[in-house]
């Protein structure tokens, strides 16, 4: 058996935003780690390219700067609200740039396989990386002590089969699913097809959408994610106040034939400024599941038919992926069948424990993964450190199974939302394991902003082991929306007026 001649502390799988953010935060604490991306760049989804999967050429971040960001890290001044991909991918490269980060990662460096390694020698357990190294075509092997996934959910795409679906030709398109990308697809091929003057494009859902704008009331939507809405009002309640809101600004969404099947709070939302606009003129009309890809057209599920469809885009999400992994290994942390994972928190194995990570395996209800895997990374960076420890296996398995009876009984049944989170809420309870949930009373100057705004992303830094000086400044220039601010007060009167006429 060959022996380890070199063991790393830490080796990140995966260069994408949540690799580069675990790779500063466990360099930041003094932790030896490199990270290993397949391909020659950074950036994962973030890197436009025409012949590879992730963003689009003309997708934009459909979460605002505010909350889609490196804590210690701000877009630089002037940036739009939602910047354009290309701004985003120049900002991740000034983060990798500004955090000397290059030398640290392997570039072309794809792993074929992960398994466990007993190190007699020295009687530990290691992490053994079969690798592949596209820069001399060779293949090595590597050691190491932590393992820390990356590669996140959006890793293999969904590609539901219809009968038939070989057999169209040149003519219209059908855009098979209502997530924020095939919204965007939608959109995108109405504008174009607008300009040309004839065709149409019809967007098919099975389980319908509630579309939210961009802005409300002015101020970036997912800014009014905030403690007061999510942890302070009974879920009924908010679900009626946000219906509220996008029937006033949209109207219901059963006149544009949306016809969701869930409450608005029970799924991911579709975000589009657009999509509503389009299907008033139109340009877009949706429709019911597929039932059958015929030569020249396509039948839905209620009987109609659109004829002479040009191409059909699925757009129909992913499902994890981690063929890394050995199949013992696999069946621990994932089940294929229904796209669970079996980890505390979403970050750790029970039967495993710290020694094997998973960083941004979480779909945010509002808000981005990058918060998420920030917190999630500074989290592991103390476990492995000492300042922080992990619950025994059996309450890690408990919390496990009480979280996946909680999102269940909150969400939509779908694959989609296994592992759905409220970013404020769960990065609020990471932090608490390691002293940097935000306290109120330690911020009276800002306590307005963390109870009645999203806060930011540097919010988590204000104190704790990743305290920076700067975050305090930070939150302040995050919008404080008003309505916000308005209901909170409505609330309080309503509240006195109770108390004033009860006693």
């Amino acid at each position: 058996m060959d022996k380890p001649t070199k063991v790393i502390e830490a080796v990140v799988i995966g260069g994408g935003i949540s690799g580069l953010v675990t790779l500063k935060s466990l360099r930041q604490k003094g932790i030896n780690c490199i990270l290993c991306e397949s391909k020659e760049h950074h950036g994962g989804l973030w890197h436009f390219s025409p012949s590879n999967y992730g963003v689009m050429e003309f997708t934009h971040i459909n979460v605002s700067k505010y909350n889609y960001a490196f804590s210690d890290f701000p877009f630089p001044a002037g940036a739009v609200d939602y910047p354009h991909h290309s701004q985003m991918a120049e900002y991740i490269d000034q983060y990798v740039d500004n955090n000397q980060l290059y030398n640290h990662i392997l570039y072309r460096t794809r792993v074929l396989h992960v398994s466990r390694y007993q190190d007699e020698e020295k009687d530990r357990k290691l992490w053994k990386l079969r690798c592949h190294s596209g820069a001399s075509a060779s293949e090595f092997d590597m050691y190491c002590r932590y393992l820390i996934i990356a590669t996140g959910h959006h890793a293999k795409p969904k590609v539901p089969e219809f009968p038939g679906q070989s057999n169209f030709t040149d003519k219209n398109t059908v855009v098979v699913g209502i997530g924020n990308s095939a919204v965007d697809v939608a959109v995108n091929c109405a504008e174009r097809k607008s300009k040309s003057g004839h065709g149409k494009v019809y967007l098919s859902t099975r389980s319908g959408a509630w579309v939210v704008p961009n802005y409300v009331f002015s101020v970036p939507t997912d800014l009014y994610a905030s403690r007061f809405f999510l942890n302070w009002l009974p879920f009924p309640v908010k679900q009626f106040v946000f219906e509220t809101i996008l029937r006033l600004i949209h109207g219901s969404p059963q006149k544009w034939n949306l016809n969701p099947k869930m409450g608005a709070l029970e799924t991911q939302p579709t975000v589009s400024p657009t999509l509503i606009h389009h299907i008033q003129r139109g340009n877009i009309e949706v429709v019911p599941n597929i039932r059958e890809i015929c030569e020249n057209s396509v039948r839905f599920q209620d009987g109609s038919v659109a004829q002479d469809i040009e191409v059909v885009v699925n757009c129909t999400g992913y499902t994890i992926d981690l063929p890394f992994l050995s199949d013992e290994i696999k069946e621990l942390v994932l089940d294929t069948k229904t796209n669970d994972v079996n980890l505390f928190k979403n970050v750790f194995s029970p039967e495993i424990g710290s020694e094997l990570a998973f960083i941004g395996f979480v779909q945010p209800s509002s808000g981005g993964v990058l918060p998420i895997s920030e917190i999630q990374a500074q989290w592991l960076a103390m476990v492995i450190k000492g300042g922080a420890t992990l619950p025994s296996a059996i309450d890690m398995k408990e919390s496990i199974a009480l979280e996946r009876q909680a999102c269940q009984s909150r969400f939509y049944k779908s694959s989609r939302h296994t592992i759905q989170k409220d970013p404020l809420v769960y990065n609020d309870e990471i932090a608490s394991f390691i002293g940097a949930k935000p306290e109120l009373t330690k911020h009276a100057a800002i306590a307005h902003r963390l109870l009645l705004g999203s806060g930011g992303v540097a919010q988590w830094t204000l104190q704790g082991p990743f305290q920076n000086d700067q975050a305090e400044y930070l939150v302040k220039q995050v919008p404080l929306p008003p309505f916000s601010v308005f209901m909170a007060a409505m609330l309080v009167l309503l509240l006195l007026f109770i108390f004033s006429t009860v006693f």
